[in-house]
């Protein structure tokens, strides 16, 4: 594996399933891959991620789970008998860059793949991506885009709006009466979950009590803290970087206020088990890391041989997850090694395909936009634990 730290080209101004709820899917995702070592010319795969910069702390299980894929996927038969080399650019969360880092992959290294770990290089990739037949896959979608590109092949729920409903739902589930939102103060799409709490929270039963914004620069959060306190908000939805979420839950405590929180996605990590008395929750569009499935298992033995089992985290699951989505389409697609085409061919034949528990069922269909993807795993921590408050398998909106 290769990782770049910076871009190589100009950099390029641009502008963000059926789910099938009750099946187990059709997944070979842990079948055995062939016992001898793979040959021929490499197969590329890139991947986009926010390595550093504001936030990055979130991402930091990219490079050990894509480490770890790679090399257990190469000594045991490669993809379709070649080799494959993941390489990583890292964007820094600027889209302008992920563009440029996205070109270089595809006109120069023939990446026959990409995947964003970083939603804000998201729309400056669409028309690109489309234009040259490159596929995009990711289980982490955050913009419509995902939903409206054909050559896109979204692996799970949207977080706006469908993720944040959910949360609402496990919210819900828990007892609460009240949320309120933690957001980060330098990306807009932060601060999209207050539209979403604000329209939706009160169908469901719960109070809400509004977005506080989270400077990651400022010396304190004392006054965010107690607005909310007087507003006796029970869970807070945290939508800042670890460090961010940590230091504010820290704040609140001085102050005598210890909500619940709620992590989206990402920010679901081992950085926030940092704040004190942790009672935390979490909706998810992949199985979490810690889960007790077969395709788990064969995560967590691969990371263990060649990976660094003190970095799992959500983002892991992320890579991982998609790396094993280009595995099982090119077994699917067959033939000699893989191309762009021949790999969406291998997607277009998912059929309620999980990924052997990884991930919701997901279906593809050629030409045709994917639809939604509705359904997400609940996680949560608490007195020092990992544990699944609604089980390891997905739960899904209501119709």
């Amino acid at each position: 594996m290769r990782i770049r730290m910076a871009s190589t080209a100009a950099v390029l101004a641009a502008t963000l399933t059926l789910a099938a709820c009750g099946s187990s899917g059709n997944s070979d995702s842990n079948s055995a891959a062939q016992a001898n070592s793979a040959n021929g010319s490499a197969i590329t795969i890139g991947i986009i991620a926010r390595l550093t910069g504001v936030g990055s702390d979130s991402y930091a299980g990219t490079k050990p789970a894509a480490t770890a894929w790679e090399k257990w996927v190469n000594a045991n038969g490669g993809l379709n008998g070649h080799q494959v080399k993941v390489v990583i650019e890292d964007s820094g969360g600027d889209a302008g860059k992920g563009l440029s880092q996205t070109r270089d992959l595809v006109e120069n290294q023939g990446a026959v793949a990409i995947m964003p770990v970083d939603s804000s290089t998201d729309t400056a990739l669409g028309s690109y991506t489309t234009g040259k037949g490159v596929p995009v896959i990711s289980p982490f979608n955050s913009y419509p885009l995902w939903y409206k590109t054909i050559g896109w092949f979204p692996l799970g729920i949207q977080s706006v709006p469908d993720g944040n409903n959910a949360a609402l739902h496990v919210i819900k589930d828990s007892g609460a009466t009240s949320v309120a939102a933690a957001v980060c103060a330098e990306s807009a799409a932060c601060g999209s979950v207050d539209g979403t709490m604000r329209d939706n929270a009160p169908s469901i039963g719960l109070r809400y009590d509004g977005a506080v914004k989270l400077d990651a620069a400022a010396p304190n959060y004392t006054a965010q803290c107690l607005s909310l306190k007087s507003k006796g908000t029970d869970v807070v939805f945290y939508g800042a970087s670890g460090q961010v979420s940590v230091k504010f839950a820290s704040n609140c405590a001085q102050q005598g206020f210890t909500p619940k929180a709620f992590f989206p996605y990402h920010a679901f990590n081992p950085a926030a088990t940092k704040i004190p008395n942790l009672d935390a929750l979490a909706t998810e569009p992949t199985v979490p890391w810690y889960a007790d499935v077969p395709a788990t298992k064969t995560f967590r033995d691969a990371m263990s041989k060649y990976g660094d089992m003190s970095k799992n985290d959500e983002t892991s699951m992320f890579v991982w997850s998609t790396l094993e989505a280009i595995r099982v389409a090119a077994g699917k697609a067959g033939g000699d090694g893989l191309t762009r085409d021949s790999l969406k061919a291998g997607l277009y034949q998912f059929k309620n395909e999980n990924l052997g528990g990884l991930i919701a069922p997901v279906t593809f269909v050629k030409d045709q936009l994917p639809a939604p993807v509705k359904c997400y795993f609940a996680a949560g921590y608490k007195d020092g634990k990992y544990f699944l408050p609604e089980g390891a398998d997905p739960k899904c909106l209501p119709s």
